[in-house]
């Protein structure tokens, strides 16, 4: 901030990943500064030329506000950020867990089918052996 206020840094961004549910997130880019004023959104009809009085003054106020606008836009993309991490995080173990399902049902057919060859093997070895007597 202060190095915007120097007149150093023309523009500040704010990219982050955007949550909007727990399958889908998406990255978004977000201007901090300078505040750009919404002509509609802050359109009024009543007093609209009615002189605003700040105390402290308009400047002092601004000082106070922008670091606390800054802040909380940043704490509310953190936020999205964590949210979206945590919605991706729980697709992959629902992924996981649904491959490991299926691997295990694979796996348990295979064994299935080396138990019953290995049984069919030893019967009709004790079947060889009785004819043999």
């Amino acid at each position: 901030l202060t190095s915007f206020a120097a007149g150093e840094i023309g523009e500040i961004y704010l990219a982050y990943t955007h949550f909007k549910n727990t399958v889908s997130h998406e990255p978004k880019l977000l201007k901090l500064l300078p505040v750009e004023y919404d002509a509609e959104a802050g359109a009024s009809t009543e007093g609209a030329d009615a002189l605003m009085n700040f105390e402290p003054e308009d400047v002092e106020a601004l000082d106070m506000i922008i670091p606390k606008y800054i802040s909380s836009l940043i704490y509310g993309a953190l936020m999205e950020a964590a949210a979206s991490e945590n919605g991706a995080r729980m697709q992959a173990m629902d992924n996981a867990t649904s491959n490991a399902e299926d691997m295990i049902s694979d796996l348990s057919l295979k064994y299935n089918r080396a138990r019953q060859g290995s049984i069919t093997q030893e019967l009709t070895e004790i079947i060889a052996g009785a004819e043999a007597l």
